[in-house]
């Protein structure tokens, strides 16, 4: 079947579907596969707030919207839905160790792609780096920061993107 995304669908839990080239945006929560813990801005909630894993209480700032940006169709924008800032790694920087905060802007510092690695688990892929989001050391307690790295395919730089199906992306997922 076609999912023409117009409410919350999980595709981590027991969806099948070919997503249309109907919408293009998502509203989910981001959960480490390591920690199974929330992605959120952590403290203030403002520009350069360094987003962290924490546990899940069911608040705006957990949520995530992934927004396709626009003339593309493998690269989004990930906005936090209680503060209305997108992540990038710190002042658009591209080293190892990075912090991922959120702030304003649109340019590519702030494009990622979004690589599936297995069912319901992905990698966040910042573009302009070629590295990926990853859990801090692998670390499993909250309030561990978000960094850049490069890749290693560890279940700290996997993701589940949990309530929200992903805009335009072109895989059939059937899921047990």
């Amino acid at each position: 079947p076609t999912l023409d995304f117009n409410g919350p669908t999980d595709i981590c839990l027991g969806q099948s579907a070919t997503l249309s080239a109907q919408f293009n945006y998502a509203d989910t929560k981001i959960k480490p596969v390591s920690s199974y813990l929330c992605l959120n801005p952590s403290g203030s909630n403002t520009n350069n707030t360094t987003v962290v894993q924490s546990n899940c209480y069911n608040s705006a700032y957990e949520n995530w919207r992934i927004e396709l940006v626009t003339g593309y169709t493998d690269r989004y924008f990930i906005k936090n839905l209680g503060s209305n800032l997108y992540i990038r790694p710190l002042n658009g920087a591209t080293a190892n160790n990075t912090p991922i905060t959120q702030a304003i802007g649109n340019d590519a510092s702030f494009h990622w792609e979004i690589i599936d690695h297995s069912i319901g688990r992905f990698h966040l892929k910042h573009t302009q780096s070629g590295k990926y989001l990853d859990v801090n050391g692998g670390n499993l307690s909250p309030n561990t920061p978000m960094i850049l790295y490069t890749f290693h395919g560890g279940a700290n730089q996997q993701f589940y993107i949990d309530g929200g199906a992903i805009p335009y992306y072109p895989s059939v997922y059937t899921y047990t």
